[in-house]
């Protein structure tokens, strides 16, 4: 938590983000700074009981990565960071009340997550720690989220909207998946 609460006040120069085969998601994400300071954000598992894993963000510093031909960069220009969240999540599991699908293996049930207060008193509920947003001075949002897929985040980019108003989107061109 000490290390994400340095980077307040710091110029976020490159996010470098890892990407996971198949899936469009990252195993890992390095956020790199001005001051010389890199953070690398990834998940690691714990089992809370049997059969219930959660996938838990943690932040650590690290060298940024040198070889980057499995990586996606984004260069920023003017993202001095403003405030950092920590993003929670609960997470439960649950029976399927009615299957209408073989479930695979021998016990039907099924993962779930929502926010936090949507829990149920019948179900055993965990918080978890599923990512990082950092805010710029700006009001750009540069999320790190768990992934329902395990051990890979989400990178989410966005600008606060402009006051003027959005012309009408007409489709230029679209791009064809080679059969």
């Amino acid at each position: 938590m000490e290390l994400l609460r340095r980077v307040v006040g710091m110029r976020l120069e490159k996010v470098a983000a890892r990407r996971y085969p198949g899936v469009l998601a990252y195993s890992q994400v390095v956020a790199t700074f001005a001051e010389g300071l890199s953070i690398r954000v990834d998940l690691s598992d714990e089992t809370v009981v049997p059969m219930f894993e959660v996938f838990v963000a943690r932040a650590r510093p690290v060298e940024p990565p040198s070889e980057l031909t499995e990586w996606d960069r984004l260069e920023l220009g003017d993202f001095v960071v403003a405030s950092v969240f920590l993003l929670r999540r609960e997470e439960w599991i649950e029976k399927p009340t009615k299957t209408t699908y073989q479930p695979v293996g021998r016990h039907g049930v099924e993962q779930k997550f929502g926010a936090i207060g949507d829990e149920d008193d019948e179900r055993q509920t965990v918080i978890v720690d599923s990512g990082v947003c950092f805010i710029s001075t700006r009001c750009a949002e540069l999320s790190l989220d768990a992934d329902t897929f395990p051990l890979v985040l989400q990178l989410r980019y966005e600008v606060a909207p402009s006051q003027l108003p959005q012309g009408s989107r007409i489709a230029v061109n679209e791009h064809r998946t080679p059969q």
